[in-house]
């Protein structure tokens, strides 16, 4: 019995959870077997660890079966209905978890029951609900259309079709809203993907289909006819607008306003897609070389933290690369102590695989001490398959390397690394690019570095504020010193 299926599933329960499914077992509206009462009692009092030696089957029928023969195939059809039951159970938690579900649900019941007076209070409650500003469901707008809907419904099975018309175009404004809302979450993850990973789609129909809809006017007529929810469907339409056209900055600072004044009447989950939109914007400008996003950015994450929307949907989880986006913003701000804070408030809240990411923040933070040998020292322990990781542990141990002046080591690093960057597929080619320039600007920096040559450093120099570069402020820094 050890290694069960059901053993498994009764392990993950806490002992409220135990207790309840104790308790939906017993029921018999749920299950009307008392040979599988007395399984479930006779488990039980192996929770939690499930380890006993006593744990056999041979011995757990007899518990059941006092009198009888040990029959295996018995046990086994025992197992399988508690099996069954156990899915009955985590489905029951989930729906009495869900309000939202079980009120379209009622709706639907009372509706086919010929219960109108009820039905319609329901209907009212609802409708509520969704259209407070202080209590937004997710999905918002699915949720309205499905509300609709049901009212469509009831209306014809009524018939009461004249009622009809003033019901559908509400219904219709729902739907758009709801999958341009899924839409702007689709389209950014999509480029997030391109950006990041390097990934490539030959055959996009996302893409395609946004490029080919007319999103300006369509989000100028929503504003003209001051249809319903304009100003949160405008959060959206500037999502998408964010991405198409980055070289148009005012439907970002469009988008971060719409933000910021909806802090207040967004839920978190909300709010973080939108937060998730501004730093995928950000982002992008800093790696075409546009700095003064790095503030626009390290300005948003404050907000983000301070209202509490960093963690997706209340979870303790932060991924490994918005941990590391948002310590190299505030790392390249100087906000020194500020970025400290972060590391040890929100390292426990990494995977065990992302914590490589809060250490190798730690050896940064030696370094903006130019605490070089305990920052080297520090990377030396680390392992990770994170090709974001090891880009940055790289450019660290160079920039150490650099300050240390340990020269043939920095030149072999070098050479590693640049066969690191173009081996690895992964990597975009902003990132590539930006990053092979760094390599060039160390090599010509490091063989200036014992007999600089003014004229050289210079022309250097114009070159790392010319191109899209990692660490420019930290090349210019070591560019001055040579002159």
């Amino acid at each position: 019995m050890h290694k069960s299926k059901i053993i498994d599933f009764l392990k993950t329960l806490d002992r409220d959870e135990l207790k309840r499914f104790g308790d939906f077992v017993s029921s018999p509206y749920f299950n009307k077997s008392t040979n599988l009462v007395k399984f479930f009692n006779v488990l039980k009092n192996f929770y939690p660890a499930f380890t006993s030696p006593g744990l056999l089957k041979e011995n757990i029928f007899a518990k059941i079966f006092p009198s009888g023969k040990y029959n295996e195939q018995t046990l086994k059809n025992l197992s399988s209905q508690m099996l069954k039951l156990s899915k009955n159970f985590l489905s029951i938690e989930f729906y009495e978890e869900n309000e939202h579900e079980k009120s379209f649900n009622l709706l639907r019941k009372l509706s086919l029951k010929k219960l109108d007076n009820i039905y319609q209070s329901e209907l009212k409650l609802l409708e509520k609900e969704f259209l407070s500003t202080n209590n937004v469901p997710d999905p918002r707008f699915y949720n309205l259309y499905r509300m609709e809907l049901e009212r469509i419904n009831f209306i014809l099975t009524r018939d009461k079709q004249q009622k009809v018309p003033e019901v559908i175009l509400k219904q219709g404004e729902y739907y758009i809203f709801s999958f341009l809302v899924q839409l702007s979450i689709l389209y950014n993850n999509i480029k997030v993907n391109e950006n990041a990973y390097n990934a490539r789609f030959d055959v996009n129909l996302v893409e395609e289909f946004i490029s080919n809809t007319n999103l300006e006017k369509i989000s100028k007529y929503v504003d003209n006819k001051n249809i319903e929810f304009a100003s949160i469907a405008g959060i959206y339409f500037y999502k998408i607008l964010c991405i198409m056209y980055p070289e148009k900055e005012e439907y970002y600072f469009k988008l971060r306003e719409f933000f910021e004044k909806s802090l207040d009447t967004l839920n978190n989950e909300e709010l973080y897609t939108i937060f998730t939109s501004i730093e995928t914007y950000c982002v992008n400008k800093i790696n075409r070389g546009k700095t003064k996003f790095n503030t626009e950015m390290y300005d948003a994450y404050r907000l983000a933290i301070k209202h509490k929307i960093l963690l997706l949907g209340g979870m303790s989880h932060i991924t490994a690369m918005k941990f590391r986006n948002i310590f190299l913003c505030a790392y390249r701000e100087e906000e020194y102590d500020w970025a400290d804070n972060f590391v040890n408030d929100y390292k426990k809240h990494l995977t065990t695989d992302g914590k490589v990411i809060a250490d190798i923040a730690r050896s940064y933070l030696l370094f903006s001490k130019k605490d070089y040998e305990n920052a080297l020292e520090n990377l030396r322990d680390f392992s990770t398959d994170m090709y974001i990781a090891k880009l940055d542990m790289r450019v660290l141990t160079i920039q150490l390397y650099y300050e240390l002046d340990y020269i043939e080591t920095l030149l072999s690093a070098l050479n590693s690394f640049r066969q690191f960057i173009n081996s690895n597929e992964n990597i975009a080619p902003s990132t590539r690019a930006s990053h092979l320039n760094f390599l060039n600007a160390v090599t010509n920096l490091a063989k200036q570095k014992s007999n600089p040559k003014k004229s050289k450093v210079s022309d250097i120099k114009r070159k790392i504020q010319k191109e899209s570069i990692a660490s420019r402020k930290w090349l210019l820094e070591k560019a001055d010193q040579l002159l």
